[in-house]
């Protein structure tokens, strides 16, 4: 069983990259998954690559992907993985969305990897060991005033518009 340390950002890091240039020379074939929501055959082959890799490793680790749902074998172990976080924009060209996948341990994430596309950045941290981004830790900022902040947030592509009449916008 791999480890769960530094060399397995690495190894994620080269399947998933090596995954997503693989999947660009399929067709997106764009459908409708739920609600507003869409997936493309990117979504499909990415995930598909990266459970394989990840079960080959942890085979008694359990799965929750967000195209096929959960793989329970269970265990303590639980990976969470959208292989394009942010299909919408991934469909129409715009170059914002990711990969992300986290790791569970019981209740504790304890494991978390982004790889930003547009950027080439690659965010990762381990539980108790700090965040980086491409090998440098990050650090938390010094500010105390929401005022002196910036706050953003997306509202996923499956709202209800129930849920959206509390929400306020300028």
């Amino acid at each position: 069983m791999k480890d769960i340390d530094s060399n397995l950002v690495k190894d994620l890091q080269k399947i998933i990259l090596d995954s997503y240039e693989e999947a660009l020379k399929l067709n997106r074939n764009v459908r409708n998954k739920e609600l507003n929501d869409i997936v493309t055959d990117v979504d499909i082959f990415m995930e598909t690559k990266i459970i394989e890799k990840i079960k080959e490793w942890f085979p008694e680790h359990s799965i929750y992907s967000e195209e096929k749902g959960e793989m329970i074998e269970n265990s303590d172990y639980v990976w969470f993985i959208d292989p394009i976080n942010g299909t919408i924009n991934f469909a129409a060209g715009i170059p914002l969305f990711s990969t992300s996948i986290a790791l569970k341990k019981k209740d504790e994430t304890i494991f978390g990897l982004v790889i930003d596309y547009s950027q080439k950045d690659i965010y990762y941290a381990f539980a108790g060991k700090g965040a980086y981004c491409n090998e440098k830790r990050l650090e938390v900022s010094n500010n105390d005033k929401l005022s002196n902040s910036i706050l953003s947030f997306c509202l996923t592509s499956h709202y209800k518009e129930k849920k959206n009449e509390n929400t306020n916008s300028y």
